[in-house]
């Protein structure tokens, strides 16, 4: 739901890396390194609840990652998360849960206002997967002619802060 405009749906995506091998000296290094190759699976959907949107998605579906002699997995995560706007309105809710394999499972929380609507928002979240600080963040964000530029702030509590700022198009 974070980071997609009213009416993005991206259905299918997919991630793949190719296989590579260290070579030491012009000679094929033993203990090659094997990249995995991964696909990510995920959905939208909007029941007939007028702004509601669901979402689903399996991530890293795939190949081990292998270094030297040892393989692991990779950490196949499911993530369900749903968000509400209503229409024709300058606010909106969302959240999601997610689950990696062999860990505990994690949720986050966010709102957002447009201060001016369709050109400037204000957004707060709250993330249970920190290991560092609160896990709140709050941020801004500044659309004009469909770029938008988008800023948050992260504390992260002895690690210091985050500023964090992305560009989309």
């Amino acid at each position: 739901v974070a980071g997609r405009r009213p009416g993005e749906v991206r259905l299918v995506e997919e991630r793949l890396a190719v296989h590579e091998r260290q070579r030491a000296g012009g000679v094929d290094d033993q203990r090659a390194v094997e990249q995995p190759v991964a696909v990510d699976l995920g959905t939208r959907w909007h029941p007939p609840v007028p702004g509601l949107t669901l979402g689903l998605s399996l991530a890293n579906i795939g190949t081990r990652l292998k270094f030297v002699d040892q393989r692991d997995e990779l950490p196949l995560t499911l993530r369900a998360g749903a968000g509400f706007r209503p229409e024709g309105g300058r606010w909106g809710l969302a959240g999601d849960v997610v689950y990696v394999k062999n860990q505990e499972l994690e949720g986050g929380i966010g709102a957002e206002f447009w201060v001016v609507p369709k050109m400037i928002v204000l957004r707060a979240g709250a993330n249970s997967a920190s290991d560092a600080g609160s896990g709140l963040s709050i941020g801004t964000g500044f659309l004009w002619n469909d770029i938008g530029v988008d800023y948050a702030y992260v504390p992260t509590g002895d690690l210091g802060d985050q500023h964090l700022i992305s560009l989309g198009y």
